[in-house]
Formats: C-alpha cells, sequence, structure tokens
C-alpha cells in the first residue's frame, strides 16, 4: 500500500526555517531539541503543540504555549482537525501543510478506499485540489465538512465539502453519490455542485456554491429565544415561504425520481439576500423500477446495497456519529424502523411535515433522553400534536384517518406559549391540520404529493381552508369575512345564504349565532391590537385590525377616530377625513343622550 506523505514548511517573517516530509504518526513541535520537530523561534514555547497525521486527516492540538496557536485567525487549544493548504500559526511562525503527489506508476497499491475513488473517477478530474486556496471551517456533519475555499482560476469563493474518513469505503461511496446525486439535481433552490475531484492521495472532494447565511434551524433557535432580529425577520408569512421553496426543490427531486431521506432544518440554508437552499443530499436515493442493475461507480464491489441502505437505524441512531441515514426527529416510522424497501415520495412529505412542525411550534416533533427512546417512539406514532407539545400535556399518536378535527375558529385557540412569530402567539389550527396529515402514521393517509402538500399551505396563506382540516360552514363563513374586509358581516350571510350553504346554515342557526357573538367580543381585541401596531408605526397591519374591529363593532366612534389617524400617517387625506366624519356622526346621539340627562 503507498503511504501518504505531507510536505511540512516552516517559516517565520517570509524566510523559510525548516522543510521536511513527514509520514503518517505524531509529531511534537516545539524550540528544545528534544521535540520531534524543533521551531529555531522565541515566539515558539518549549513544547507548543502537537501535530497528528494520519492516512487521510490531520490534527492539531495546542500544549498549553504561552503564545498560542491558531488556524485561519481562530486559536485553538483541543485537538482539532486541519486540512492541507490553511493559514496556521505557531506562535509567530507560519506553518503550511501540503500532500506530496503519489507516482502512480511505481506499482505499489493504494488502500481500498482510495483505490475506489481513482477507479469511480475519470482520470481528468483526479488531482485537481491544487487549484484551490482552502480557507476555514465552515461546518461539519456526520460524514463530511465543508470548508470554504477560493477557486483560484477565476477567483471565486466556493464551498468545498471533504469527506471526513478518507479510508472508510462506506463513506467514499456516499460522498461521491452525494455529489453526482446533487449535481444533476439543477433548481433554484438545490445547492448546485461546481466540480467534484480528489487530490493526489484519492481524497475525494466536490465544490458547491458559497451561500452566506445561516440554516433554518439556527433561525428558529433564535426565534425560541426572542432574539429581537429573529422575529422581526423571521415572521409567520416569511417561514411559511421558506417552506415553500423548500417544497418547490423537493417537488423537482421527486420529478426526478430523488427522495432526499434526511430532510431537517439544519439541511436548509437561509442566504443573506433571500436564498433557500437545501443541502446535504448524502442519503438521497433514486426511486422506482430500475433498467439496469447499480452502476460499478456506486458500488463496484456489487454490495451497494449494504453499503448504501443496510444500516441498522437503532443501533445508528446518534445523527452525529460516522454512518447515518437520517434524523430520527424527522424521519418517517418506516424510515426509523429499517423499512429502506418501502419508501417513496411520502418519507420526504413526512419530513416535510416535521420541518413545519418545528417551524411552528420552535421545537422538534419528538424528544426524548435517549436514542433508543427515540426510535421508539417515532416507530410508534407516539407524537404530541403542536399545540399538546407546546403545552406539554394530552399526548396523541399520529392518526391513521385522513381526517384531522380542529376547531371551528383559529381564534378560540387559546394562548399557548412563547410563540413570537405566530398571530397572537397561537398555532394556526389550520396549519396544525396540515403538519397532522403530513406526518400521519400511515404512508398512504398523508398528502400523496409535495404539490399538494404546497396547495394546502397556499390556501393557509391567501385565506381559504386547507383539505387537511375538513373545515365546516362556520369555519368557512369565518375565512370568507376575512377575506373580504370591506363588506358587512349581513351583506356577508346575505352572499352565503344562497345556494347549497341555505340548508346547512339554517340547520346551525344556533351555532352561527354564538359565533357571531364571539366576534363581537374579539372587537375590543382587534382595537387594542390595532393601536398597539399604530403606535409601533406598524400603519399598515394596525390599519387591517382596525377595520376588522370596524366591521364586526361598526357603531363605535372610537374605531373610526383611530382609522382616521392611521389613514392620515399613511398619506391617504381624503379617507382619513371621510372617518373622521363618520366618528363625528357616530359620537353625536351620545352627546344628545348626556345634554338632555336629568
Amino acid at each position: 500500500m503507498l503511504v501518504p506523505e505531507t510536505e511540512l514548511i516552516i517559516s517565520a517573517e517570509g524566510q523559510e526555517l525548516l522543510r521536511r516530509t513527514l509520514q503518517p504518526g505524531e509529531f511534537t513541535l516545539g524550540r528544545s531539541p528534544t521535540c520531534d520537530i524543533c521551531i529555531p523561534s522565541n515566539t515558539v514555547s518549549r513544547k507548543h503543540a502537537r501535530l497528528t497525521i494520519n492516512f487521510s486527516n490531520l490534527f492539531l492540538e495546542d500544549l498549553g504555549s504561552f503564545n498560542g496557536t491558531s488556524v485561519n485567525g481562530g486559536q485553538i487549544t483541543g485537538r482539532t482537525q486541519i486540512w492541507h493548504g490553511q493559514q496556521i500559526l505557531v506562535g509567530t511562525v507560519l506553518l503550511k501543510l501540503r500532500k506530496i503527489c503519489t507516482d502512480m506508476e511505481q506499482g505499489g497499491s493504494l488502500a481500498p478506499a482510495q483505490s475506489l475513488v481513482f477507479e469511480s473517477l475519470p482520470e481528468d478530474v483526479t488531482f485537481q485540489h491544487g487549484g484551490y486556496q482552502v480557507g476555514q471551517l465552515l461546518g461539519r456533519g456526520g460524514m463530511g465538512a465543508v470548508l470554504q475555499a477560493e477557486d483560484s482560476s477565476i477567483q471565486r469563493q466556493v464551498a468545498m465539502k471533504v469527506v471526513l474518513r478518507g479510508d472508510s469505503t462506506g463513506d467514499v461511496l456516499r460522498f461521491i453519490h452525494e455529489a453526482r446525486i446533487t449535481g444533476q439535481l439543477e433548481h433554484p433552490n438545490i445547492i448546485p455542485v461546481h466540480t467534484l475531484g480528489s487530490d493526489e492521495h484519492g481524497q475525494p472532494f466536490y465544490t458547491m456554491k458559497l451561500v452566506r447565511g445561516a440554516t433554518l434551524h439556527q433561525a428558529l433557535k433564535d426565534l425560541s429565544r426572542g432574539e429581537e432580529d429573529a422575529v422581526r425577520l423571521h415572521t409567520l408569512p416569511a417561514l411559511l415561504t421558506v417552506f415553500q421553496k423548500v417544497c418547490d426543490a423537493i417537488r423537482f427531486a421527486h420529478s426526478q425520481k430523488v427522495i432526499h431521506r434526511d430532510l431537517k432544518p439544519d439541511n436548509i440554508m437561509l442566504g443573506d439576500f433571500g436564498e433557500v437552499m437545501v443541502m446535504d443530499w448524502g442519503l438521497a436515493k433514486k426511486i422506482g423500477p430500475k433498467e439496469q442493475p447499480e452502476s460499478s461507480e456506486e458500488d463496484p464491489s456489487g454490495d451497494a446495497g449494504n453499503l448504501l441502505d443496510g444500516i441498522d437505524y437503532r443501533a445508528e441512531a446518534n445523527t452525529m456519529t460516522g454512518a447515518i441515514l437520517g434524523t430520527p426527529q424527522y424521519m418517517p416510522p418506516e424510515q426509523a424502523a429499517g423499512n429502506m424497501e418501502v419508501l417513496n415520495e411520502r418519507a420526504d412529505i413526512y419530513s416535510l411535515g416535521a420541518i413545519l412542525y418545528h417551524t411552528l411550534t420552535l421545537q422538534p416533533p419528538v424528544i426524548a433522553d435517549s436514542a433508543e427512546h427515540l426510535l421508539q417512539k417515532v416507530i410508534s406514532g407516539d407524537i404530541l400534536t403542536p399545540k399538546a407539545a407546546v403545552r406539554n400535556k394530552h399526548r396523541h399518536s399520529a392518526p391513521d384517518s385522513e381526517t384531522v378535527p380542529v376547531p371551528a375558529f383559529d381564534g378560540d385557540d387559546e394562548s399557548i406559549g412563547a410563540l413570537p412569530h405566530l398571530p397572537a402567539g397561537r398555532i394556526p389550527a389550520s396549519l396544525e391540520a396540515v403538519v397532522l396529515k403530513a406526518m400521519s402514521h400511515v404512508p398512504e393517509n398523508r398528502y400523496p404529493s409535495v404539490a399538494e402538500l404546497q396547495k394546502d399551505i397556499t390556501a393557509y396563506q391567501t385565506g381559504f381552508a386547507t383539505t387537511a382540516e375538513h373545515a365546516g360552514i362556520l369555519k368557512l363563513l369565518y375565512l370568507f369575512i376575512k377575506r373580504h374586509k370591506t363588506i358587512s358581516i349581513a351583506a356577508s350571510l346575505a352572499v352565503l345564504l344562497t345556494g347549497a350553504f341555505t340548508v346547512q346554515l339554517f340547520r346551525e342557526v344556533d351555532r352561527s349565532s354564538r359565533a357571531l357573538a364571539r366576534l363581537g367580543k374579539a372587537a375590543p381585541l382587534f382595537f387594542e391590537s390595532a393601536k398597539t401596531q399604530f403606535h409601533a408605526n406598524r400603519s399598515e397591519e394596525a390599519l387591517e385590525k382596525v377595520d376588522f374591529a370596524i366591521e364586526v363593532a361598526p357603531q363605535d366612534p372610537e374605531y373610526q377616530r383611530l382609522r382616521a389617524l392611521i389613514l392620515q400617517r399613511l398619506g391617504r387625506a381624503t379617507e382619513a377625513e371621510a372617518a373622521t366624519q363618520k366618528a363625528n356622526h357616530l359620537s353625536q346621539p351620545a352627546k344628545n343622550t348626556t345634554t338632555t340627562a336629568p
């Protein structure tokens, strides 16, 4: 087997102090002659740092030096993984590490994983690593790490993903599979792949678009902490727009017969300029009938099924470990149980529902004290409804039917916790119904496609009832009034009292009366909310609230006066004057009564 060699170049103030060729091993660095690598500089401690080189990875550890050790400007202390090409300072001395190209014609043999890379990739895409300047670590997962890098040829900043365990045949296979399947999915909301290659020793890497921002998981975490910027930026409408873009990406992948299998907030990137990118397609899988066996590029040994799908989920529940096949908190029961042969598009639909669950509640769908318990809950469908999860009571198993009972009005729900991104801090019953349908324990009871899920989200966004909630006549009436704010309640009833609604309305006359009474009681709440929005300089929102209060209680002059003030601030002088006149007119009878009173 060929043993990889690493060249170490040590310099200070532009002058080279030392150059060594190192094979895998552990080396102490310091000023003392007893160190494995003696650095002649007073800014270096006698025993400063420890460098570890193995077949595929490099690690550096500071040994309590007085002048510190840094990687790309960041101080390190404990054992830290590093990569060739990074800027490493020991004290003020610069260390540069680079791999030495192996002569492949000398007749040596490679380790199985590296041999697999050379067999899987075309010859013209190997040895490309030298064209990139490697920068800081951006993130890492169970299988790979993402580094910032610069494409030297066109001076473009890119994200470079490298495999963490380059000596693992399974990890290398999945890594190449991830790069190729992601590269084939060209969609605005799927991270674009630029290049796939390997370095001199068969370590695969691929580069992709560098998206500056944060993950959806981080955004939801900031919301749960009540951080001001997060509350301002990540409102429910904004988050639903993000969710729709994620659905767009998955719907496209499904059209290409590809399922993701690891959808979660951590794998959704939110760019600083509105980008939404679905990341980490390492577990993606082609579905449907195969015209031919798996190609050698996925499994030269013929064991693709074992390498890609044969992981025992129950033994590998921790998503931060090496060989992972999904994240338990967001995976469907059939995937958690290891029934990989039955997975189809509805597995991703479950995960989308789980993401929406987290978006609403600001917590994952399943929480447990151990990985084993977590998987048991997922497999059995022991999941709380979103509202019950926030209240932490009323345990609920995912239903086996398509219907989910919901209250007649979203406004009937009591406040259930600190949810600053939701209207009045409440989880909308319509969206809860969507979540529960998408996360149904039985795959056949979930949405049949991502498009159908999106239709229900769009229905909620535009003020219509969702199919998941099977809304009754009262809910339809309520939504109709909300959509047509300039139509009085009496006019709304007149319109709805025609055709098919007539019989049903008479049957429910008592319920209708109670519903209207509840609406009347809600008017002061909307009025107070309008005043709050007005004082916060959110005039459009204030106008919407006060208009609803006026529709419910049109005879209150105070509502008209507030409306006049809001319209005046918005520069709608004519409408403001009309509102003022109406307020004065409504106040007149009250003044007369006061004057004639004994």
